[in-house]
């Protein structure tokens, strides 16, 4: 991910890197990027603060939705074992979870 809002998701072969998908996630900083335990969904948090919930399909990543409620930047995110919440922690002191089943 990049200072632009781009995030870069990664084909990995032997000896190659192909960038597989480029994401034009946020329109700031990316600050983190994550993937889900099980590689269903990626979320991209930001100095827009907001995150964003992708879906993984066959074609690539999806926008799923984005995630409001932060008043500043959101700089980390993290989700459950089970990848059925996410949780974000926000420069506004606070910590938010989110349901990423609904």
């Amino acid at each position: 991910a990049n200072n632009e809002g781009m995030c870069y998701v990664w084909r990995l072969g032997e000896g190659v890197y192909e960038a597989a998908q480029k994401i034009q996630s946020h329109g700031a900083y990316v600050l983190r990027c994550l993937f889900s335990p099980e590689s269903k969904h990626l979320a991209t948090a930001s100095a827009d603060h907001t995150t964003n919930l992708w879906l993984a399909h066959e074609d690539g990543l999806a926008q799923a939705c984005t995630l409001t409620g932060h008043e500043r930047w959101v700089w980390d995110c993290a989700f459950t074992n089970d990848g059925q919440y996410l949780a974000t922690g926000s420069s506004d002191c606070t910590c938010r979870l989110w349901d990423v089943t609904s």
